[in-house]
């Protein structure tokens, strides 16, 4: 008999214990109740070895029957889900409502009287008798154990090694129904047939004995072997092992050496006490203004680092004015003029660039100034409720960000990346590549939970309410340290730059589908093409990563798998490049 078939009519005798046991309406069996069957069956053997003829633990830690995913897989290889015994297909389903998570099964009919006559009888006859009272412990032991006595029915008795057996699987019991039906096994018939001819060769019992002798030593010669294999195949479990451990504490040895070097880099968030002064600064520039131009419903609104959460100790900060421009022919002149009235320090204008701004030092701030950016205010907002969701979103941000910084290229005004691309690079692993999850996809909410808004005729909608998700994100249980080694490689070496985009609007990254616009001069620089796409979540059609030239992109690529590499190995100097 292989291990093989020893294996399938193990699984036979489990399904036709399990449809005794089952009381449910649908008579649905769990993967999960039959994997801990298997656990146990491994355990007893494990336990007891020298108590059985056919060590199978081995087959069920290769399988993996013991846990759910083998036996998907298992069932799934064998003609009918199961061996020769059992008369029912038994193919795996899956089980789900709305009070109960996606659970694996099989249905198992019940056996009418007949059956598992029929069932038994087989077992008796085709089963070799050499193996009935190993299965005979193992369906007692799973009965008293794992199903608490449940089972098809039937007594158990004491076998000669103190174990206790299942009386209908026992070698005994069926030997008895092989007598009574005439049907015996092979070497019960050589035996019969021996006992008969016995006084017939008197002569030849010599020459017997002799064949019995080398047959024996045959025997225990094979039985050596495969004790000699069953030592080896134990040294190979034991090494791999010794292995996964020795792997495991490199994991875990690496998650700590990266874990305390972020917390270095931690240290580089702006505090408290700046993210305070700069709400002082914007309600001073906000009065100042108000009274520069006796216009009550002038507004300041930070936006960028300072806004969305994510600022250091050395972050600018960004301010815009709205209901100012309307008063004035030079708005940002005026914007400069009343801020030098109230001490700003360093007042310089661009008055002619795409967007004019005023900048400015105060209360120990670089800032600048613009006149009228709703959509930078609303991208800030958005960023902020992403930081609210998850801590380690605003952890990872500082981490990456510090790659790209030693790296050299975080900076979108010399064709590299610019802190809002970066930023959308990373919502959108934590969306769409992370597994699971870590942030929703906010802007594709139904449309209950949206706040309205449109800009210039682009859709701004989003979920503002970050408390739906305070749990979004606990199914991920992996460590910021992990997080940044996945989101590197990704961008290092699986993200397809010249195909692919990326798309915080639909939280995705899918082939791209724009084309970049024509050059709006002839003087216009920008790349023809672009060689890195990282869409604006609300401006459809916007490519945040539109000046990126083919060898920058080329570099941070590189910049990301150099990183991810030197993560893997325990290297943060390396990665981080502080």
């Amino acid at each position: 008999m292989s291990r093989f078939h020893y294996m399938t009519v193990l699984l036979d005798c489990l399904l036709f214990e399990m449809a005794g046991k089952v009381t449910d309406t649908y008579n649905r069996c769990s993967l999960e109740d039959l994997a801990e069957a298997y656990e146990h069956i491994r355990q007893t053997y494990q336990d007891n070895s020298g108590c059985f003829v056919f060590p199978c633990d081995h087959n069920i830690y290769l399988h993996r029957l013991n846990t759910v995913n083998g036996l998907r897989t298992y069932l799934s290889r064998l003609d009918n889900g199961h061996g020769p015994l059992y008369p029912y297909q038994t193919p795996v389903e899956s089980f789900y409502d709305n009070h109960s998570a996606d659970t694996d099964f099989i249905y198992l009919s019940a056996l009418h009287p007949r059956e598992v006559q029929d069932f038994l009888h087989q077992y008796a006859v085709k089963i070799p008798h050499t193996y009935h009272d190993d299965i005979a412990v193992l369906i007692q032991a799973v009965r008293e154990h794992v199903w608490r006595d449940g089972g098809s029915g039937g007594g158990y008795f004491v076998l000669g090694n103190g174990m206790r057996a299942a009386i209908k699987f026992s070698q005994v019991h069926n030997a008895n129904k092989r007598a009574k039906s005439g049907q015996l096994q092979a070497d019960e018939l050589v035996a019969q047939q021996q006992r008969q001819q016995r006084q017939q060769q008197i002569e030849a019992e010599k020459q017997k004995q002799e064949q019995i002798r080398k047959q024996r030593e045959e025997e225990a010669r094979i039985l050596q072997e495969r004790l000699a294999d069953e030592q080896r195949q134990l040294k190979a479990e034991q090494e791999e092992r010794d292995l996964w451990e020795q792997q495991f504490r490199k994991i875990m040895d690496k998650d700590r050496i990266i874990t305390e070097y972020l917390r270095k880099i931690d240290s580089q968030a702006a505090t408290s006490d700046q993210k305070d002064s700069v709400e002082i600064l914007r309600k001073i520039l906000e009065s100042t203004l108000r009274q520069h131009s006796g216009d009550q419903k002038v507004k300041v609104h930070v936006f960028g680092s300072f806004a969305s959460g994510l600022c250091t100790l050395t972050s600018d900060v960004d301010f815009t004015v709205y209901n100012f421009a309307r008063h004035y022919t030079d708005p940002i002149l005026e914007v400069a003029k009343a801020f030098r009235s109230v001490g700003c320090q360093s007042v310089t204008t661009i008055a002619k660039a795409r967007v004019p701004i005023v900048s400015f030092k105060a209360r120990g701030f670089n800032c600048d100034a613009s006149l009228d950016q709703p959509m930078a205010v609303l991208n800030s907002k958005l960023i902020k409720t992403y930081t609210k969701i998850d801590g380690r979103f605003a952890q990872l941000w500082l981490a990456v960000r510090q790659i790209a910084k030693g790296h050299k290229f975080l900076s979108g005004s010399t064709g590299f990346l610019s802190s809002f691309a970066l930023t959308m690079m990373l919502i959108v692993y934590l969306q769409d590549v992370a597994n699971p999850p870590i942030l929703p996809r906010l802007q594709q909410q139904e449309w209950s939970r949206m706040e309205e808004c449109e800009i210039d005729g682009h859709d701004c909608s989003f979920d503002h309410n970050w408390d739906r998700y305070r749990t979004f994100s606990s199914n991920n249980t992996n460590s910021v340290a992990m997080l940044l080694i996945g989101f590197c490689s990704f961008y290092g070496c699986r993200f397809k730059y010249a195909t692919e985009e990326v798309n915080p609007c639909l939280g995705v990254i899918k082939c791209r589908t724009i084309n970049p616009p024509p050059p709006r001069s002839k003087t216009d620089k920008r790349p023809k093409d672009w060689p890195m796409c990282v869409m604006d979540p609300f401006i459809t059609g916007r490519n945040v990563a539109g000046n990126c030239r083919s060898k920058n992109v080329a570099d941070i690529q590189k910049g990301f798998r150099v990183a991810s590499n030197a993560l893997n190995i325990g290297e943060p100097d390396t990665a981080f490049k502080i």
